[in-house]
């Protein structure tokens, strides 16, 4: 294996190509080391991908309906809801990004970037979007908010039972002292 042989361009696009041999399939058959073949075909450029040969090799591809009807179902794809303008009334529901973005003529990047509160995109051509919310999530938005009424009220009739009567500057402090525990504590700000 030292002194490698000289393999020709076009006996690699026959087995790589039209064979559908993997480059360890070609350097056993060669006899050669797998790294040998695979700077061959970077070096005659014949990379799949770069050639737009698709699915293992195969020249003009084209996918079965089955294949297609699996693509069209995205059975992971949540629904969202588009606002127009600055109104809070929903203009419609979409059962994915992809069919909004059909519908309304919009990118699906832009859309994904209005629904990802991390981008500083809020809206796409005057469209807004958020995800549908089913009823266990909002539930938890309910409760979640219900603790923290819980804890407020705790704070507030703590400091009206068993205070003596201090001015109400120093009142309104200790009143912000303990809420801003509680809102460390629930995790909105950090101590």
């Amino acid at each position: 294996m030292s002194c490698s042989p000289t393999i020709s361009k076009n006996w690699i696009k026959t087995k790589y190509w039209n064979e559908e041999k993997t480059d360890y399939e070609m350097a056993a058959a060669r006899k050669v080391s797998v790294y040998y073949i695979q700077d061959l075909i970077k070096k005659y450029d014949l990379g799949k991908r770069k050639n737009g040969i698709k699915l293992k090799g195969k020249k003009g591809y084209v996918m079965p309906e089955h294949e297609k009807a699996k693509h069209r179902v995205q059975p992971h794809a949540k629904e969202i809801v588009a606002f127009k303008g600055k109104s809070n009334q929903p203009i419609g529901t979409f059962r994915s990004i992809n069919h909004a973005a059909n519908e309304l003529n919009l990118q699906r990047t832009h859309i994904r970037d209005c629904l990802n509160p991390k981008k500083s995109r809020w809206s796409s051509k005057g469209y807004r979007f958020e995800y549908k919310r089913y009823k266990g999530e909002i539930i938890v938005e309910r409760r979640n908010n219900l603790d923290f009424s819980l804890e407020f009220e705790k704070v507030c009739v703590g400091l009206n039972a068993g205070l003596p009567n201090y001015p109400i500057e120093e009142r309104i402090a200790h009143f912000n002292n303990k809420l801003q525990k509680v809102w460390v504590e629930l995790g909105y700000i950090r101590g």
